[in-house]
């Protein structure tokens, strides 16, 4: 599995290691796919990147080398639990 994060200038940004969840919906059959990612967070912790996911980024994901899913982010949700 590899996740990248593709922003509207072209930059690709590899998220791999701080996807904690991926659940897709879909096939190659069906007019639309969907495609849920859980980033890991924590505004605490400098050792996890903060990554900023806009609306408007494009989610790349691969499976075995092959892009599978690539769909444009709509909703985001962010949260932030310490303790």
């Amino acid at each position: 599995m590899k996740v990248v994060i593709k922003k509207p200038n072209g930059e690709k940004i590899n998220i791999t290691n701080l996807v904690d969840t991926v659940t897709w919906s879909g096939s190659v059959n069906q007019a639309s796919r969907q495609i849920e990612i859980s980033v890991l967070n924590s505004p605490i912790d400098k050792n996890i990147a903060d990554i900023n996911i806009n609306l408007g980024d494009r989610i790349l994901f691969y499976e075995d080398g092959k892009l599978l899913i690539n769909a444009m982010v709509y909703t985001r949700e962010r949260q932030s639990e310490q303790g």
